[in-house]
């Protein structure tokens, strides 16, 4: 997996985005650790204590960067690899049953439930699990509400043509 920190400017937020270092991102290209963005990952957020948006409100000068770093930084160790660490696990574990009723919890980082299940159709068929693959692929394809690009990479895959 791939996590990704990333620092706004003025006023300060914290984002935070998860991706399988060896699936493809949201474009469909195999991602370069070195290069891939938030704009890149699957799943992303903006650190929180709670569920809402935090953001730091800074001076141009140094000092008021760096407090309002430090703070960010204080919160990101609070909070930001719980929430890391809780949404992978979830993840990992998740069924397709969980995705299809909605009964997990991704710790505040979200993508629809379609671009999920492509998501986790992709990574289960890249750990040998293909049988959890077509199920992720199916529950995606009778969840799409609209004509979206990767539709025939979803039909590959839960009929395990990909």
């Amino acid at each position: 997996r791939l996590s990704i920190v990333r620092f706004s400017s003025r006023p300060l937020f914290l984002g935070k985005s998860i991706h399988y270092a060896t699936a493809p991102d949201l474009a469909g290209n195999l991602p370069d650790p070195v290069k891939m963005t938030e704009a890149h990952c699957e799943l992303s957020r903006r650190l929180a204590e709670g569920r809402a948006d935090m953001w730091w409100k800074h001076e141009s000068s140094s000092e008021s960067m760096l407090e309002a770093v430090q703070s960010a930084a204080a919160v990101y160790e609070k909070v930001g690899r719980k929430y890391f660490a809780n949404a992978i696990v979830t993840l990992e574990c998740m069924t397709a049953k969980t995705l299809s009723e909605g009964s997990y919890d991704l710790q505040g980082f979200h993508t629809g439930m379609p671009r999920l299940g492509l998501a986790l159709a992709r990574i289960r068929k890249l750990q040998g699990r293909s049988a959890e693959s077509r199920m992720f692929a199916a529950v995606a394809l009778a969840n799409l509400e609209v004509e979206v690009p990767w539709k025939a990479e979803l039909e590959a895959l839960a009929a395990n043509d990909a």
